[in-house]
């Protein structure tokens, strides 16, 4: 059986994905060592406000690139050992709490709500199309990726903490399971 990063779309999208987390790490960094400089090199009325500018701009990014070089590592071993599964999608609107998509599994019937845990923009090439599948590789009780059939865009999702929580997003997926059953990409593979 082929492995989800054997698909030459889906070793892109990692790739691209390590690199943006690489040059985000990089940047801040730079900043950081840019905002020390500033305050060794110069002394004026200005210095302490352009520290402050660039502390302010280094540390998110820099901590935004660590958070996704982590999290591009989790996606290479759950995609190295794992195979892509394609299910009937349903993006939840949650006000307040990040981005979440319902997954029903075909095999058992169950619903699985996942959320995303980075910033919003990273879902918005994931949000399930008119024929409502998205590709799934992982552990549902763990986490893992989805990506829109194809491979080609990837995001790191994780189970929805909370019993309640979970039952409320599920109550929302009503009429999931009865969607046809898409698929499955590794007939393509």
């Amino acid at each position: 059986m082929a492995r989800a990063l054997d698909l030459p779309e889906t070793a892109d999208a990692l790739e691209r994905y390590r690199r943006r987390a690489v040059r985000l790490t990089v940047i801040g960094a730079v900043l950081l060592v840019l905002a020390v400089g500033v305050g060794l090199l110069f002394s004026g009325s200005w210095t302490p406000a352009a520290i402050g500018w660039l502390v302010l701009f280094a540390l998110p990014t820099l901590g935004i690139g660590v958070n996704a070089r982590s999290i591009a590592k989790r996606m290479r071993h759950v995609l190295g050992v794992g195979t892509w599964s394609a299910h009937t999608a349903l993006p939840v609107a949650r006000p307040w709490h990040a981005e979440t998509v319902v997954l029903a599994s075909p095999g058992t019937g169950e619903l699985w709500p996942l959320t995303l845990p980075s910033v919003r923009q990273r879902f918005g090439p994931v949000v399930p199309g008119p024929d409502g599948v998205l590709w799934w590789c992982g552990d549902p009780r763990l986490g893992g990726v989805i990506a829109p059939p194809g491979g080609g865009e990837l995001v790191w999702m994780r189970p929805v903490r909370g019993q309640a929580g979970r039952r409320r997003i599920v109550a929302r997926a009503e009429g999931l399971l009865d969607r046809p059953v898409p698929r499955s990409p590794q007939a393509a593979v």
